[in-house]
């Protein structure tokens, strides 16, 4: 609930709301100008508020012959599509694509209190948007969003104590985030320090030596079932969790199986972005193309590990222009160091034991990153319901 001593007023009545545009990509002379011209794309990779250069720029020209505007300093520039809800302040003069729109407040309202604003109202700007194939917020629907508009004075206020806090807020996470790395790198360091033992008894194999690997090939469209009958169907990096030790929960359904995996089968993502990640079938399940299944029965433990230490390996060896595409060549010759079955068995118990600390601090952490986020969000609230009173420190 707003504070009742604030008049609350539509951002149309408070700003101007300058849409974007993009200059005809073949005409080399609307591009490479001194014109700062920025995306959502740009946007989302940013670390503060503010921007006051852009990796892409147009000219005057170009900026003449498409829809593009120049706005002025202290402007606050929202993406309106793919996705909605990236923020930023330009500090100098800049123009943005058609995958923006930005707001030019007026005297009445302060451009770090308006910014802060959106921020907290995220969810309800992605609610406004529109369309099928990918939501975009309208300059209509967020001309009507309502701002509570305090006294100047009483923004300002508002915007320091703000600041105070999301800067403590900001080194907090950066602690957190250091811990994170630290522990991470130390924790792989004793996984590396596993697979780099060697002695007698040892064997190099490759997986396809010691695996049967099967290949996913993904059903014809019209077998696919919606209504969750038939045999479960992974297929690819969308079926994976977060947790590259737990099975597969999330699946399709197809009537009509062709490839198969068998319970504790090893999933291997071969296909995309996540090529290289690795699950463990949960059940009996038809396997996609994007996936191939890894049998080492008395190696699986073993394997399992080895081929998620080596993740970064596996994804260099797709190959294809448009995204990686790993051939079961490529993963039947991956090369494999096997310890004797006692040491094995040892080391496996070791692995699982840093994988759980892993996970457990993995855990920890993302919740300590959770709280911050929600203190934002419950400084923000204050700030918007007239109830930010004093200083606040994370």
């Amino acid at each position: 609930m707003m504070s009742e001593q604030w008049p609350v007023k539509p951002l149309e009545e408070l700003c101007t709301v300058v849409n974007g545009g993009t200059p005809k990509s073949k005409v080399p002379e609307y591009w490479g100008g001194e014109v700062n011209w920025i995306t959502p794309a740009e946007m989302g990779k940013m670390t503060t508020p503010y921007i006051d250069d852009t990796n892409r720029k147009i000219t005057e020209l170009g900026l003449q012959k498409s829809s593009a505007k120049l706005f002025p300093p202290h402007s606050v520039i929202l993406s309106t599509r793919a996705p909605i809800g990236h923020l930023a302040i330009n500090t100098s003069p800049m123009s943005t694509n058609q995958g923006c729109k930005t707001l030019v407040p007026n005297d009445e309202l302060e451009h770090k209190y308006l910014y802060y604003f959106l921020y907290y109202n995220k969810e309800l700007l992605d609610s406004l948007g529109t369309g099928a194939t990918f939501k975009e917020l309208s300059g209509k629907n967020l001309k009507e969003v309502m701002i509570p508009v305090p006294p100047i004075k009483e923004q300002q206020r508002i915007v320091s104590i703000l600041d105070e806090a999301f800067r403590n807020i900001g080194r907090s996470k950066q602690q957190v985030e250091l811990k994170t790395e630290s522990s991470s790198e130390l924790l792989q360091s004793i996984v590396e320090s596993v697979f780099s033992e060697t002695g007698d008894g040892w064997i190099d194999t490759t997986l396809g030596d010691i695996s049967e690997i099967i290949m996913g090939q993904s059903p014809k469209g019209d077998s696919y079932n919606s209504e969750g009958f038939g045999v479960p169907l992974i297929n690819g990096p969308v079926e994976f969790g977060p947790d590259p030790f737990s099975k597969t929960l999330n699946t399709k359904f197809t009537t009509a199986p062709t490839k198969m995996c068998e319970v504790n089968d090893l999933i291997l993502c071969v296909r995309g972005s996540t090529t290289g990640r690795m699950n463990i079938a949960g059940y009996e399940s038809c396997i996609g193309r994007g996936v191939a299944a890894i049998r080492s029965n008395e190696y699986q433990d073993w394997v399992n590990h080895y081929i998620n230490f080596n993740r970064n390996h596996i994804y260099s060896l797709g190959t294809g222009a448009t995204f990686p595409n790993i051939s079961k060549d490529s993963i039947t010759k991956i090369r494999i160091p096997i310890p004797p079955d006692n040491e094995r068995k040892l080391l496996v118990s070791k692995l699982q034991n840093i994988s759980f600390e892993i996970d457990l601090l993995d855990s920890k952490l993302t919740q300590e990153l959770n709280s911050l986020e929600e203190l934002k969000q419950s400084i923000l609230q204050e700030a918007f319901t007239g109830k930010l009173t004093g200083g606040i420190a994370a």
